[in-house]
């Protein structure tokens, strides 16, 4: 979910959208239907997407900015400690590894933890881009959404990097050891639900690295 929040100096109006495209053209709508233009701000924060709205006197030949417009993610709901996220992402894993090893994808409740825990392990051998089952480890974690705002590609190639060394060296068994590993890796502007989502990722990872 993302709001799109359109501030002038008469009102603030915020409207929630099923994705960030959906809001993107409900602010190109108004922006067409009120003739105004958009100017990106800059610097842009790294979880939303801010614009200048700016109307144009043609005749005065001046513009003048009347507002500002966010599109931004919904704000998630709290998060537990990252202990507890790294807790549940290895009990989870452990869970599942039989329906991995032994399972279908017709076996009541198999198919969903058979398709992650396979593309875990497609991009623990780099058969994929790093962060691609990012949206996955987001909606298992406490977050509980796909749409948590995704960190830098090169966070994504750090954390798997580690994780598959952690994997084959056999040097993370514990929920603290986990965690620990996932926050040595962050900058200090990752948020709550980054970080639940990607203790996540990095879980999947490790598994997916030591998996037949």
């Amino acid at each position: 979910m993302h709001e799109l929040t359109i501030a002038t100096d008469d009102t603030t109006n915020t409207t929630p959208y099923n994705d960030f495209d959906d809001a993107f053209r409900a602010l190109m709508s108004h922006v067409i239907a009120h003739d105004l233009y958009l100017h990106a701000k800059w610097p842009t924060p790294r979880t939303a997407t801010a614009f200048t709205l700016v109307h144009l006197d043609e005749a005065a030949r001046q513009s003048r900015i009347i507002g500002t417009a966010t599109i931004a993610p919904t704000a998630g709901k709290p998060v537990v400690a990252p202990y507890y996220s790294a807790t549940a992402a290895l009990r989870w894993t452990a869970q599942h590894t039989s329906t991995y090893e032994f399972g279908c994808d017709t076996d009541p409740g198999g198919r969903y933890p058979l398709a992650v825990l396979t593309a875990a392990r497609a991009e623990a051998r780099n058969s994929f881009t790093a962060g691609n089952i990012y949206p996955e480890a987001a909606s298992l974690s406490d977050a509980g959404s796909p749409d948590v705002p995704r960190p830098t590609q090169h966070t994504f190639e750090r954390l798997r990097d580690n994780a598959i060394h952690a994997a084959r060296n056999r040097t993370i068994t514990t929920p603290a050891e986990l965690a620990a590993a996932v926050a040595a890796q962050l900058t200090p502007d990752t948020t709550a639900e980054q970080t639940a989502a990607l203790i996540w990722y990095y879980a999947l990872i490790l598994w997916a690295a030591s998996a037949p």
